[in-house]
């Protein structure tokens, strides 16, 4: 399939740079989210890479039942396809599990629909419900994803905004061109609103909450890729009256697609955590005690939960308005107050953090760390500093 083929050179550029940088595996601070710590960045790419093309076979099977032969390359080159192939999320395995339910409905094979659906619905809250609503609109067995939504729902863990477009900064998002497309392929399948009125609705309403919910991207990526498998078969059908203009036509489309996924998978290859991170933080393993306890950014909270093996206070998504004072703030006495109060033992600056948190390096409590008989610097490169923290004395 020469979809796969484009989709695996995308990912061998990412890997690649990554390589050649030195950058550890997999990228990205989702990914350190659910990675277990005995568990190797490199094996977990090998893990990926067979559930993402995995995903590729499904799609292409796919493709002849739905009969959109552009399917498989489309579902290739985009940019959430190389995500779902480097970053070790839920998302990795939702992917497959909804295409087999997909499949399995188009082609009537029930025990595979809801054996399907029923795992999806005990990745997540979210997962849950796209598969109870799933089942709901395709007037099956909706009962089937309920224990996982009833045990999800009591737990219920969101992800929040990462943004929709890759162009715009988003680590897992769409690619505007294929936005674009996809607007194609809703004008061509327009004429069919009435007879399948919810599905455009759910599509429409999936596709809206994705920019606030990542974990529902995966399905947002799905309809956006079937959308443009579309609008590109559509135009391939389409009389022209100069066929090397149509084909000319198709061609740029292709390489708009294939470029957006090829930017990606460049930023991909570039995308911290990177050598200096991890180096730094696993100085702790060996020289801190096991309950230490590590102030930075919320950003780098898993890093130093894998790399470190040690607690950080904050993590993704998480707010803290006190750790935020503290971030500015320039009363050393607070700041002690506030680390002693809440065990932190440790602090941990990286360079991205000016500009996050900071205006310039001066600020704050970049300028308390400067006191190093309060904050012992211990780890120092280029990219990062570990403190720890030694009260006042």
């Amino acid at each position: 399939m020469m979809g796969a083929l484009l989709g695996l050179a995308l990912v061998a550029v990412a890997v690649g740079l990554r390589w050649y940088h030195g950058l550890p595996m997999p990228p990205g601070a989702d990914s350190y989210a659910y990675l277990p710590s005995w568990l190797s960045g490199d094996v977990a790419l090998l893990f990926t890479i067979v559930l993402a093309f995995s995903s590729v076979w499904l799609v292409h099977r796919l493709r002849e039942h739905v009969k959109l032969p552009d399917l498989v390359w489309v579902f290739s080159i985009s940019p959430y396809f190389v995500y779902t192939t480097l970053f070790t999320t839920p998302a990795v395995i939702a992917q497959p599990l909804f295409l087999s339910a997909v499949l399995a409905y188009v082609a009537n094979v029930p025990l595979l629909l809801y054996s399907s659906l029923f795992v999806l619905s005990w990745l997540g809250f979210t997962h849950a419900v796209v598969a109870f609503i799933f089942l709901s609109l395709v007037k099956k067995k909706p009962w089937v994803a309920l224990p996982g939504l009833i045990f999800m729902a009591s737990q219920a863990r969101f992800t929040g905004p990462a943004g929709l477009l890759t162009e715009l900064g988003s680590t897992a998002g769409l690619s505007s061109f294929a936005v674009l497309l996809a607007v194609m392929g809703i004008v061509l399948l327009w004429k069919y609103k009435s007879k399948y009125y919810w599905l455009f609705a759910s599509a429409f309403g999936l596709l809206a909450l994705s920019a606030y919910e990542k974990s529902l991207m995966v399905y947002a990526n799905l309809i956006v890729v079937l959308l443009v498998a579309t609008a590109v078969g559509g135009i391939r059908k389409a009389k022209w009256k100069l066929v090397d203009v149509q084909r000319l036509f198709l061609l740029l489309l292709f390489c708009g697609l294939l470029f957006s996924g090829l930017s990606y998978a460049v930023v991909v290859g570039g995308m911290a955590p990177n050598k200096d991170v991890e180096g730094a933080l696993s100085w702790l393993q060996d020289n801190s005690h096991a309950r230490s306890l590590v102030f930075s950014h919320p950003d780098n909270g898993h890093w130093i939960d894998w790399f470190g093996g040690r607690q950080a206070l904050l993590h993704p998504g998480q707010k803290n308005e006190e750790a935020a004072q503290r971030m500015l703030s320039y009363d050393l006495d607070e700041t002690i107050f506030y680390f002693s109060r809440n065990g932190v033992t440790h602090i941990f600056i990286t360079k991205d953090m000016v500009g996050k948190v900071w205006d310039h390096e001066d600020q704050g409590l970049l300028f308390l760390l400067k006191n190093q008989l309060v904050f012992e610097p211990v780890v120092e490169n280029e990219y990062a500093t570990l403190y720890e923290f030694k009260g006042k004395r």
